[in-house]
């Protein structure tokens, strides 16, 4: 059976709609926008429309479908949990979660099916947010605030599936953000910004970051701020479509940063635009990938020690502009050899030291510009 309630600019309140696949096509609400307050489970064989600002207000809120859609059209406030499920169809948040009231925690992973997920905007989590599953076909987040005082985990099938289409600020206080599984999207042409707060929640990144144009104009830009929490980009960076920039506690914060793959890869920079990583109480710069292409002044900042580890053979590339290795020295890993080249035009590079493990070779060619090291080898850890 179908359910339809329409309380036009009145109050709608409803408990719990269906137990297994009895209820077909449920709709609450209209175009009048009367409040709608939800107090337990809905169930249904059919796909849920919710047309109002919707309270959450008796014990847990969930919304499951048989492979149908959910939608909710307005914001969502109160200090209950709720939990989507519309399997392999998709769920689409187009208010504001948790803006005026925080809801206590938000599930939306659509079990282990493949349905799409949509979310406009969050201001107000108090748990943990979970967002997608490993099937997922896509996330996406055309919001601009996704601010919990929880966890956020966004998952999605492998391949660029998760897509920030708005220019969005995702916060936390002082716990981890990741982005699980698949690649992301930056797909806002303006800047990205994460901020886990001082005392450290981590930043993850499952796969790849991608911008939104393969040609210039290169205008979708990465900040991250993660205070004591480590960083983490387990995919390359800008190997198809470049980055506008990228800064990655270059303010503050003490923690770890770690790059598994490349950015860019050879011929095609990974950002465009100025690149700024670390500062001078980061702990731990690691680069363990064999490309890191920019074309950008670039500055790489960790503090004073060896204390910016190349974990691989590595090639650092601009494109006729200034490369910096500051405060820390630079270790090679076993093997790890490392060329630094600016191009023929000329970018300077400076280097405060260079210490290696078994004859690594380093190559540094500035073109016209300035080369500018220190120390470089202790004894015979360096070759050529």
């Amino acid at each position: 059976e179908t359910v339809t309630l329409d309380a036009g600019t009145g109050t709608t309140s409803v408990g719990v709609i269906g137990a297994t696949t009895e209820i077909g096509v449920v709709t609450i609400g209209s175009d009048e926008n009367g409040g709608i307050t939800l107090n337990g489970a809905i169930t249904t064989d059919g796909a849920v429309t919710i047309d109002g600002p919707v309270t959450l207000a008796t014990g847990a809120v969930s919304v499951t479908t048989s492979n149908d859609a959910i939608t909710f059209n307005h914001k969502i406030d109160g200090p209950q949990t709720l939990t989507l499920v519309s399997g392999t169809a998709a769920t689409a948040i187009q208010g504001t979660i948790g803006g005026t009231n925080a809801i206590s925690s938000l599930t939306i992973t659509n079990g282990t099916a493949n349905g799409t997920i949509e979310i406009a905007n969050i201001e107000g989590v108090t748990g943990a947010t979970a967002i997608g599953n490993t099937n997922t076909t896509t996330i996406t987040l055309d919001g601009t605030a996704y601010s919990t005082d929880g966890t956020q985990t966004y998952t999605a099938a492998a391949g660029q599936n998760i897509d920030i289409t708005g220019v969005a600020t995702f916060t936390t206080s002082n716990d981890n953000i990741s982005f699980a599984t698949s690649g992301v999207d930056l797909a806002n042409n303006g800047t990205t910004t994460i901020n886990t707060g001082t005392a450290g929640g981590t930043v993850s990144f499952g796969a790849a970051i991608e911008g939104n144009s393969a040609s210039a104009p290169f205008n979708d830009l990465l900040v991250i701020t993660s205070g004591t929490g480590n960083v983490t980009f387990t995919g390359a960076i800008g190997a198809t479509n470049a980055l506008g920039g990228l800064t990655v506690n270059s303010s503050q914060g003490n923690a770890a940063i770690t790059f598994t793959s490349t950015i860019g890869d050879t011929g095609n920079a990974g950002v465009v635009g100025t690149t700024a990583i670390g500062n001078t109480t980061t702990t731990d710069l690691n680069f363990n990938g064999a490309t890191y292409s920019f074309d950008g002044t670039t500055t790489i900042t960790a503090a004073s020690g060896d204390t910016i580890d190349i974990g691989a053979a590595a090639t650092f590339t601009t494109a006729a502009d200034n490369i910096t290795f500051a405060t820390g020295n630079i270790e090679l890993a076993n093997g790890s050899n490392l060329t630094v080249d600016t191009g023929a035009a000329g970018g300077n590079i400076t280097i405060g030291e260079i210490d290696g493990h078994s004859t690594e070779t380093v190559t540094l060619d500035a073109g016209t510009g300035t080369t500018s090291v220190g120390v470089i080898g202790a004894t015979t850890e360096i070759g050529v």
